[in-house]
């Protein structure tokens, strides 16, 4: 079953790092946004399997187990 589910990330390439990763299709994509106009942050608003957990990467960039 899909949820809407969010994940708020510290730019635009750790973003696009975890949406690649991740394999989310553009059209499970709702909406992302900026959190403020003095920071680079923003937060991913998607429908993902309620089932699944989604890959993170650690400090180094590497994928997590």
């Amino acid at each position: 079953m899909k949820i809407l589910k969010s994940k708020e990330f510290a730019g635009h390439g750790p973003l696009a790092t975890f949406v690649n990763d991740n394999n989310i299709r553009r059209d499970d994509i709702h909406v992302i946004i900026s959190s403020n106009s003095h920071s680079t942050g923003c937060i991913l608003f998607f429908y993902g399997d309620s089932e699944v957990e989604e890959k993170e990467r650690n400090m180094w960039g590497k994928l997590k187990d």
